[in-house]
């Protein structure tokens, strides 16, 4: 096993392996890696600048210490290795696709001994359980983080640049042949890798350096051409619907890869898009505030279940059956609900919006919805005194219906806006 190269690192790793948390050490390892690719190799760093980054606390431990950029992004990535040892991922349960050494390697064209060597250099890999075994793995989107930052150190180690002139021409032949036919560079480096045993990405780099060397013979013109946003938009909308990501793929001519990037990201800018707007209460911002507004509500006596008027359709009369809340069950639910978004607004301020993690997203919209889930119940307590609010203003030639519509929609506006401290 490797070993730490700064004891202050190995100090807090073992220290968090032991003491914190579940939940503690799966953002402290996504915080880590975040902050490997920020780091550079030749800059040296404040230990307690790198101790805040990770734990989001402060420390008065060493605080002249000052490590060296290229330790410290060994070290962190040994930080997330060993916390994850004790936080017992599954490789199946994973929140994205999780590649072995073995994976990276046939990706690449590399050999295991140089994906260890990439580990050293940024590549943060965990250990997950495959099946009853523990073993070093990686994240997808963590291999096409250090792809895209150690460009030239991928492309140099892949194996395309030991192919012969002879392979490489064979291959250009046998792709332009393809492409004649119809068929985009993802695709038919998928077909080509299977038909001559060497990797997909070997045969696209092959192919993407041919034509960047021959532009007047280029075989895919325009053809990695980024996706559009309106292409972007069908992608996820279609993917949300349950369309598989393989099938995306081969539907728009793209890596899967590539196709879960884009639906990750598109993730992100609708969540980003989703305005988050709540009555904001100095109750949200005490410790413990979570177990004092999310425990269980206060218990209600169902004297406002009524029998509903004679002459109402049957959706409306079914609101009759709806308890009215009491003071104390309002209060509690309309506390909760705004409380709920302000945790998914403070926690989306903490995703990075280029590189976001889908766990993180997740979080965020399972608070709002849980919030929405509480509007909704709010609307239907109510909804009740629109329809007796609407009876009493009832005037010829107006349509009851409609008034109850336009009822609602002003009962809807009223939840959203509703103070629930001020009573």
């Amino acid at each position: 096993m490797a070993k730490f190269k700064n004891p202050a690192l190995k100090q807090l790793t073992e220290q968090q392996m032991r003491f914190a948390p579940l939940e503690v050490k799966l953002e402290q390892m996504d915080r880590a890696e975040k902050l490997v690719a920020e780091l550079k190799t030749d800059r040296p760093y404040k230990w307690p600048h790198l101790f805040t980054k990770v734990t989001r606390h402060r420390t008065s431990d060493y605080p002249d210490l000052v490590i060296e950029g290229e330790d410290a992004i060994h070290d962190l990535g040994l930080f997330v290795e060993q916390l994850s040892e004790t936080a017992d991922l599954d490789s199946e349960t994973a929140p994205e696709q999780v590649l072995t050494v073995e994976d990276v390697s046939r990706r690449y064209s590399v050999s295991t001994k140089t994906v260890d060597r990439w580990r050293k250099r940024g590549l943060i890999s965990r250990r997950f359980r495959f099946g009853k075994r523990k073993r070093v793995g990686f994240y997808l989107s963590s291999l096409e983080r250090f792809a895209e930052t150690h460009g030239e150190e991928v492309e140099r180690g892949s194996r395309f640049t030991q192919i012969t002139d002879r392979e490489r021409a064979k291959i250009v032949k046998e792709a332009r042949l393809m492409a004649r036919r119809g068929g985009c560079v993802t695709e038919i480096s998928r077909r080509l890798a299977r038909k001559l045993s060497r990797s997909a990405e070997t045969i696209r780099y092959t192919l993407k350096h041919f034509d960047e060397d021959h532009p007047e013979q280029a075989i895919f013109t325009g053809a990695v051409d980024p996706a559009d946003a309106e292409q972007r938009r069908d992608i996820y909308d279609r993917h949300h619907r349950g369309v598989a990501v393989e099938r995306l793929a081969k539907d728009f001519c793209k890596s899967v890869s590539s196709v879960r990037r884009i639906v990750t990201e598109e993730r992100a800018r609708r969540l980003f898009d989703t305005p988050i707007d709540f009555m904001d209460s100095t109750e949200f911002h005490e410790d413990g505030a979570e177990k004092a507004i999310c425990n269980d509500p206060p218990e209600g006596d169902n004297t406002g279940v009524m029998r509903p008027p004679s002459g109402l359709p049957p959706y409306l009369a079914s609101l009759y059956t709806v308890p009215l809340l009491n003071k104390a069950q309002e209060q509690f639910w309309f506390r909760k609900m705004n409380f709920r978004k302000f945790q998914a607004a403070e926690l989306r301020e903490t995703i990075d919006p280029v590189r976001p993690k889908v766990r993180e997203m997740r979080k965020v919209e399972a608070l709002l919805e849980e919030a929405t889930q509480i509007k909704n119940f709010l609307i239907r307590s109510n909804l009740r005194l629109v329809v007796s609010i609407a009876k009493k203003h009832i005037q010829p030639g107006r349509n009851f219906f409609e008034m109850v519509s336009d009822g609602n929609m002003s009962l809807i506006r009223a939840i959203e806006k509703f103070d629930y401290a001020k009573g």
